[in-house]
Parts: C-alpha cells; sequence; structure tokens
C-alpha cells in the first residue's frame, strides 16, 4: 500500500501492485499491455478505480484505489440471516458483480478465478471487481491457477478443468456459482470430487455433481442456473441474459416479499435498494 498526493491539502491511500507481486502471473501474461488497458478504463462503481501507473526499480506498478478490505465471503460468513430463505441484498449483490463482468467484457477482459473472496465489498456496501486479465492471458492463469490447488466446479468450467479453455461463457459458469454461494449463504453448489488426471478424464466423470433445485428456490431461479451451467460451454446463457433473467427474478422477489409482509408473515425484511443497476 502507499499514499499519492492529490493536492497540497490531501492525500490519498492506494493499492500498488505488479506482475511479480502475485505468483498467479504466468511468464506469458502481456502485463504491459494488460496495465496500459487497464487504465483507460472508464470509472465504473463495480470495478476497482485505477490513480494511474508509477515505475519503481525498473518495474511497472498499477496503482489503484485503496478500499478497506472486506469480501463477500466474509460478509457472507457473519449474517445470521434464516439460511433456509432468499435475501434482496444477495441478488442485489450478484446483479453488480454481473454488471461488473459485463462491463470488463467489454473492454476485453475475463475473470478466471472469479469468486465470493475476489468481490470487494466497499464501505458503502457496493460490490467491487478486480484481479481480472485479458482475454488471451485467461488461458495463461488457468494454467497457473491448475498447478497451486485442488480445483472443483466451483473454482473452474468444465472446459477450463479438462483443458485450460477459458472465454466469455466460463465467466457465466463461474458467475452462477458465486450466486449461487450469495443465495446459499456461502454454501457452494458443487459437491468436491476426487482429483482426476487432465488427460484420462472427461466431462462426464465430473458432470454428474449438478445441484439439486433447493427446496424454497422458485424453479424460475433455478432454471438460471441449469442454463449457466450447461457442460456445453457455448449453449450457456451470455452474461447479458444472465442479468436480464436475474433481474426478473428480483423483482418477482420484491413483489412476493411485499405481498407477503401485507400478510404479516414471516419474511425476511434485510432489504437494500439495487445501486446502479
Amino acid at each position: 500500500m502507499g499514499v499519492i498526493r492529490c493536492s497540497k491539502a490531501s492525500e490519498k491511500n492506494v493499492v500498488l501492485c505488479t506482475k511479480t507481486d502475485s505468483p498467479l502471473y504466468a511468464d506469458g501474461i502481456h502485463w504491459p499491455e494488460y496495465v496500459k488497458k487497464v487504465t483507460e478504463l472508464k470509472e465504473n462503481p463495480f470495478v476497482v478505480k485505477v490513480e494511474g501507473i508509477c515505475v519503481i526499480s525498473a518495474n511497472l506498478y498499477l496503482v489503484q484505489e485503496y478500499i478497506p478490505m472486506a469480501t463477500l465471503d466474509r460478509i457472507l460468513s457473519n449474517q445470521l440471516f434464516n439460511k433456509e430463505f432468499l435475501c434482496f441484498e444477495h441478488f442485489s449483490y450478484a446483479l453488480e458483480v454481473i454488471h461488473g463482468i459485463e462491463f470488463i467484457h467489454s473492454f476485453g477482459f475475463l475473470h478466471p478465478g472469479l469468486s465470493t473472496k475476489k468481490v470487494i465489498l466497499s464501505p458503502d456496501r457496493q460490490c467491487k471487481l478486480y484481479d481480472f486479465v485479458l482475454k488471451e492471458d485467461a488461458p495463461s492463469k488457468v494454467g497457473v491457477l491448475k498447478t497451486r490447488e485442488i480445483w472443483t466446479l466451483n473454482d473452474l468450467p468444465p472446459e477450463s478443468l479438462l483443458r485450460n479453455e477459458y472465454i466469455e461463457k466460463s465467466d457465466v459458469w463461474l458467475l452462477a456459482v458465486l450466486s449461487w454461494s450469495l443465495f446459499r449463504y456461502g454454501n457452494q453448489p458443487f459437491a468436491p470430487f476426487a482429483p482426476f488426471d487432465q488427460k484420462k478424464s472427461t466431462s462426464m466423470d465430473i458432470y454428474h455433481h449438478f445441484p439439486k433445485k433447493p427446496t424454497r428456490f422458485p424453479s424460475s431461479l433455478f432454471t438460471i442456473f441449469e442454463d449457466a451451467w450447461r457442460e456445453d460451454c457455448f449453449a450457456r446463457l451470455s452474461v447479458k441474459e444472465m442479468r436480464d433473467m436475474l433481474l426478473s427474478e428480483t423483482m418477482c422477489f420484491l413483489k412476493d416479499s411485499w405481498k407477503d409482509e401485507g400478510n404479516n408473515t414471516n419474511a425476511q425484511d434485510q432489504y437494500m435498494p439495487v445501486k446502479g443497476v
């Protein structure tokens, strides 16, 4: 972390990062091209803001805004709601992340490794993305990710686990995993399975772990996950389709909740406005 001077009277805390800071950046990662492109991004409420660049000891650093570290997974672990019920706050978070992914896709970035651990929640409770990569560098990052841990369908889609492939609709798979984790208060959708040999295994060896519909999930909501987790990545929903379907589910959830409140039921009342979606 560092400090930049905004004016004679004010300073701002920032985060500096470079390619050598993270073991997840493979030698093939195009760091200068990434830095150039990410500094050209328009400011977006769902992406960590870039303040600029600097060079220290011949290393190129990206300078980003500092946000007191609170990630979605930590928030979920601290919540005490009735975990059998859906919560509007989580619909809001899921939509914000989807909007952020839609934004970075429009500039040629992808987000292998996306999870609730990779989404910062700002002090005003807004989701912000970071740690994405250039589209052409996504397969390289997948390869590095897979050498560090045992990964499952909760972490990477089948095409990445089996063939190191990663495209826009691979992000759709992970968006669905993240959204499921939100709606299920941190519980992941896919059961762990034994490590597999990438050269010998097929998608059928791992795909039979598809989750069943939770009791209180509307069928229309569960359909979003079914369509986002299709084995054929090209048959999955697009990010826009997923966003539109989830927004529709959010409106239905609100409508039903208002009815329940009018009938004095025990519906969840932990609501927040959907910010910027």
